[in-house]
């Protein structure tokens, strides 16, 4: 297998690009719970709940139905409804991480010497899967 390179990743919402973005990050966790019982020496611990959550951020362009779509969730109308997000790593668009997700913070940056600049925080509002099937 060869090496990934991040300039072939996207990140999408449904089908549809988040155009203009340059970075995403997605961070599945499991809690655990302590389940040690009387007489044990030793810690024991079992799985918990399953979380996931993340980012993506990029330039900000006002032209793209992604970036619009994403914004569009911070209006009151559309507040915690669920966005469905895929995660790619390559050009290769049939292996992918996907799940439902609810944006919690947008961020928009100006700079004088640098580009404007938008970011999204979301958690994941169920399960996070992987696929190696067709989209």
């Amino acid at each position: 297998m060869s090496a990934l390179m991040g300039k072939d990743g996207s990140i999408r919402i449904g089908a549809t690009a988040i155009g203009s973005m340059d970075t995403w990050t997605l961070n599945p966790s499991v809690g655990s719970a302590e389940v040690t019982a009387y007489g044990n020496t030793d810690r024991q611990y079992a799985y918990s709940i399953k979380d996931w959550s993340g980012s993506a951020a990029g330039t900000l362009d006002l032209a793209n139905a992604g970036q619009l779509s994403m914004q569009d969730q911070f209006d009151s109308a559309h507040a915690l409804a669920n966005v469905a997000l895929r995660f790619y790593t390559s050009t290769e668009v049939t292996t992918y991480w996907y799940g439902n997700a609810i944006l919690t913070d947008m961020s928009v940056r100006s700079q004088v010497a640098d580009k404007v600049s938008v970011s999204f925080t979301f958690v994941g509002n169920g399960n996070l899967s992987y696929t190696t099937a067709g989209a």
